[in-house]
């Protein structure tokens, strides 16, 4: 099987995620995003803007801008990162990993466990690491446009949230949750990759997991061992839970697209009650 360079798939990936190349992947579709959310606002009408004077206009135009700029640089920051990220975890799941010597070293001194073996539970391990710290981004966006939506409450002043507004916040909503599913779906076919070439070692070694009632007997105590260290990483990568891991209910894009709009939801009525019993 191909073998690919655990220090040179890392380093490539740092390099990818830097912030000039990011700007150089980022920038067209920055400008793309923004011309067709002007065009979309052109054709269903702008927001309403509930100022007296043109200094009042001229800074609340200033301030919506940036906030909207930032926002559209966040989320397609986040998208660019999960997109890398599921990159790296694709080349995990398909080739093997060759791990620096030192590495292996001292942790199967570590664990009392085969290099081989080894291998291969390491990657599942560095897959839910990583993913970890990445699908944590996904809350960003998401409560930023949870903000700037309540911030234009009729509560707070003659605000509106007109439809042009509605498509893009929904859209910029489907785009980060798409990234992090399809980051969530690689993780998974590396995780049952991994696990299927571990099985066939373990079949190899002459015992199947599909029929342990007739268990072979090993006929020789490295043999034993070898067959007991594969088992215990086949089981330990199967129970492991983090990072893209996790189930749907504890996932970041469950808490983002689900739980926090739910709470959203419940904080609008809120406002809106009190609202309307301050005019009453």
């Amino acid at each position: 099987m191909e073998q690919i360079d655990a220090n040179h798939l890392w380093h490539e990936y740092v390099a990818l995620g830097r912030w000039k190349n990011f700007a150089f992947r980022a920038l067209p579709q920055l400008t793309i995003a923004w011309l067709a959310a002007l065009l979309l606002m052109k054709l269903l009408g702008f927001p309403q803007t509930p100022c007296r004077g043109e200094a009042c206009i001229g800074i609340n135009n200033t301030v919506v801008i940036l906030a909207v700029v930032a926002l559209v640089v966040l989320i397609f920051y986040v998208v660019d990162t999960t997109r890398l990220c599921r990159r790296w975890v694709n080349c995990i799941g398909m080739k093997k990993m060759q791990w620096p010597a030192g590495t292996l070293e001292k942790i199967s001194a570590e664990r009392n466990m085969s290099k081989q073996t080894l291998e291969e539970w390491l990657s599942i391990e560095l897959i839910a690491e990583r993913t970890t710290v990445i699908g944590n981004f996904i809350y960003f966006p998401f409560i930023i446009m949870f903000l700037l939506a309540m911030a234009r409450h009729r509560y707070f002043d003659n605000w509106d949230f007109p439809t042009a507004l509605i498509i893009i916040f929904t859209l910029n909503a489907a785009l980060v949750i798409v990234s992090s599913m399809a980051l969530r779906h690689s993780a998974e076919i590396a995780k049952r990759e991994v696990i299927k070439r571990l099985e066939a070692r373990l079949i190899r070694a002459g015992r199947t997991r599909e029929a342990p009632e007739m268990p072979e007997t090993p006929r020789t105590p490295d043999e034993a061992r070898q067959r007991q260290e594969l088992e215990w990483a086949i089981e330990a990568i199967k129970n492991n839970h983090r990072g893209a891991f996790l189930p749907f209910t504890q996932h970041p894009i469950f808490g983002a697209a689900v739980a926090l709009p739910s709470g959203a939801y419940g904080v609008v009525l809120l406002a809106e009650y009190l609202a309307t019993g301050f005019k009453g």
